[in-house]
């Protein structure tokens, strides 16, 4: 839950980085507030280590043309 506080709290820039990414329901929640960040304005950056953690193709096509 702190991961979501800080990216609500965010008013500049986000910076995350992982290693290994699980499809989830954490994970989908801190995505769509990651967007949500995005959308208000503030620069989100995510670099994933091992691209291949996201299992599904669609999810990474979401989040390049999201925004």
């Amino acid at each position: 839950m702190v991961r979501i506080h800080l990216i609500r709290a965010a008013r500049e820039s986000i910076d995350l980085q992982t290693y290994i990414f699980d499809e989830d329901d954490s994970a989908r929640l801190v995505l769509r507030e990651l967007l949500g960040a995005a959308r208000r304005g503030v620069r989100v950056r995510v670099l994933m280590d091992q691209l291949t953690a996201m299992k599904s193709a669609k999810t990474l096509a979401a989040l390049a043309g999201a925004h």
